[in-house]
């Protein structure tokens, strides 16, 4: 009882956390200098060795964020495995799969971009800075299908949206609050598929889709935490 009880309360702080660190991490998105875009990548790579404390500050900002939906992840699969059966080990797994690529592709971009970076500003040969170009091209999060980092997070985005469609199809069979989650994980699960889509395809107008997709889960955290804080309390008394 103290186990369910301690974990779905961490459910409940986690799902607060993301949705805050959501907030923060948008602000900083739209205050911080930003990559430019469709630029050469000498130009990206003397903006990140420029930038270095801004380009490091966003990617730590997502990077904790999306560590700190690990126990909410948990929670929301003890929580429907309890009451739907085995396959929310299904979307538990998918979740779990979307946290190690896009921690992954959020790492990189701490360690390899910022390190390709400074070896292209610094080194005092042409032939160190066109291997240091070359690559970035595969490390760098550059928004072109040959960056592997883009490539991990977009697989991550896809196995994030089909892990919240499956949790969304679970709880939206319940009343209340669940039915609330549960339509708000279903839109943007779908919000989220078609922006993946729309990155693969090159369609700036599906991309949006992934923007829609924040746009769905905020309020999600927000019941989810309050539906994981009610089951703490049950467990409890």
């Amino acid at each position: 009882m103290r186990y369910d009880r301690n974990l779905m309360a961490g459910g409940a702080v986690a799902a607060l956390s993301a949705a805050m660190l959501t907030m923060v991490w948008l602000t900083m998105l739209l205050a911080l200098p930003a990559l430019p875009t469709d630029a050469p990548l000498s130009d990206e790579m003397l903006f990140i060795a420029e930038h270095g404390v801004a380009y490091a500050a966003l990617y730590i900002g997502i990077f904790v964020l999306t560590l700190v939906q690990v126990p909410l992840f948990v929670a929301l699969t003890v929580l429907c495995y309890r009451r739907h059966g085995s396959l929310a080990l299904v979307w538990g797994g998918l979740a779990m799969l979307y946290e190690v690529f896009s921690l992954l592709a959020y790492w990189t971009q701490l360690t390899i971009a910022r390190g390709l970076a400074d070896l292209f500003v610094n080194s005092e040969t042409t032939s160190l800075q066109s291997s240091a170009l070359a690559s970035y091209l595969t490390w760098g999060y550059t928004g072109r299908l040959a960056s592997a980092p883009y490539a991990l997070d977009l697989l991550g985005t896809l196995m994030y949206s089909m892990a919240i469609l499956g949790f969304g199809l679970m709880l939206i069979r319940e009343r209340g609050v669940d039915l609330v989650s549960g339509g708000l994980l279903i839109l943007s699960a779908a919000a989220g598929i078609i922006g993946v889509a729309g990155y693969l395809a090159r369609s700036p107008l599906l991309e949006n889709g992934v923007v829609l997709s924040g746009a769905f889960i905020m309020p999600a955290f927000f019941t989810l935490a309050y539906r994981f804080q009610r089951e703490a309390r049950r467990h409890s008394s």
